[in-house]
């Protein structure tokens, strides 16, 4: 796969929930020959997987969630793996930027073995009240979902090393945060904050 595809036209294609745009410029250049069996049994070296996706300026609007802005991202693919050597990402009021790797990517998209991803994320500001339902009413409006219900929680061996200057919620303020974050079999340890 080489070439580019601007955001703003593949939408004029494929039509988006109301309330919802997309905009930006994503770059590919890319090679690959697998086939599902490799990726379910994670046989790395009959997975071919090689070349960079590069994500510029992109911006999705919806109104479930605030505004999410890459402003750069970078990720390069070498078999089974995916690296993020740098990224700029805004969600709100909140940055961060995200550096590190996952092994084997495709258990994502094929429901089938595990990604093992580490990353560190550093930004400046989480604002949590941006995420946070408000008031009885919007919690009503959720369904409940059960977490065993099969998902891409399945296919995710996380760790992630994070530190931010401010994480704001409500009239709470704490400054220099640096913790830990370990999700696995749907479940999510959190050490130090």
């Amino acid at each position: 796969i080489k070439g580019g595809v601007s955001l703003s036209d593949f939408v004029a294609f494929i039509p988006l929930e109301a309330g919802t745009s997309m905009k930006g410029d994503i770059n590919a250049d890319i090679d690959f020959d697998f086939n599902k069996s490799a990726i379910e049994k994670q046989d790395y070296e009959r997975i071919k997987l090689k070349g960079i996706l590069d994500i510029l300026n992109m911006t999705y609007v919806t109104i479930d969630m605030p505004v999410l802005q890459v402003d750069q991202m970078k990720l390069l693919f070498d078999n089974n793996a995916c690296q993020i050597p740098s990224s700029n990402i805004r969600f709100g009021k909140s940055d961060l930027s995200l550096k590190g790797n996952a092994i084997n990517p495709l258990a994502l998209i094929m429901e089938k073995g595990k990604s093992t991803m580490n990353f560190t994320v550093d930004g400046n500001l989480f604002d949590v009240d941006e995420w946070m339902s408000s008031g009885e009413e919007a919690i009503a409006e959720k369904p409940i979902v059960n977490s065993n219900s099969g998902g891409f929680q399945d296919y995710i061996d996380l760790r992630l090393d994070a530190k931010y200057k401010r994480i704001k919620y409500e009239d709470f303020l704490i400054e220099d945060a640096v913790g830990k974050i370990k999700y696995n079999n749907d479940k999510l340890e959190i050490e130090s904050f």
